[in-house]
């Protein structure tokens, strides 16, 4: 990826730093997102940051009777990338993994607590947990 843009022009490369770590040099010239506490407000940036710019043409000072005869336009937010809809929270440790049903309807959880939740993604509840493994689920 970094072969293909190095200036990172088209901002298509979005570090996440997810544990405590010293950045690698390769990463450090590039905005990061710090995800290791993730809320709202980090959601957002990240939302932020994976926006596509829309190049906008050089102001020019209208005259005051351009002003004039133009008429008020509304300015034209753009889509949202994604919504965060509900958080489904339930394991005791990282989350590695993630797969959804065929229909779309639940989804499973992999996680470093040694467990699989499955989730009901209308309601958000964890429907079941699936113990007993005896490593990581990834």
């Amino acid at each position: 990826m970094l072969f293909r843009d190095p200036t990172n022009a088209g901002r298509r490369f979005v570090p996440l730093s997810l544990t405590n770590c010293e950045m690698p040099d390769t990463l450090r010239r590039y905005k990061y997102i710090d995800y290791r506490k993730a809320g709202a407000t980090t959601f957002k940036e990240l939302m932020v940051a994976c926006r596509q710019e829309v190049e906008t043409p050089s102001p020019t000072k209208p005259s005051k009777a351009e002003k004039e005869a133009e008429p008020k336009r509304a300015v034209k937010q753009p889509e949202p990338l994604a919504v965060l809809e509900r958080k489904l929270a339930g394991h005791e440790d990282w989350v590695r993994s993630v797969a959804t049903s065929s229909a779309g309807t639940w989804i499973a959880s992999g996680s470093h607590d040694k467990t699989v939740k499955i989730w009901d993604l209308q309601t958000g509840a964890c429907r079941t947990t699936l113990e007993g493994h005896t490593a990581q689920v990834r």
